[in-house]
């Protein structure tokens, strides 16, 4: 599920899922975006980028 949030497939390098972790929390982030479920979404992109780019984490989850 984490990989899919971000869009990715479990294949991603870590550049993969630091880069869009990044382009993900830019648009979800709540001082830009108005949406009613953007802090929510902000935070979901932010928990799987912070699992998915730790090795350990990553291979926890994996």
């Amino acid at each position: 599920e984490l990989y899919i949030l971000l869009g990715l497939t479990p294949e991603a390098t870590q550049e993969d899922i630091v880069r869009e972790g990044k382009r993900l929390k830019a648009h979800w982030h709540p001082d830009r975006n108005k949406a009613p479920n953007a802090e929510e979404e902000f935070k979901k992109v932010s928990e799987a980028t912070e699992v998915l780019s730790d090795p350990r984490r990553r291979k926890c989850y994996d």
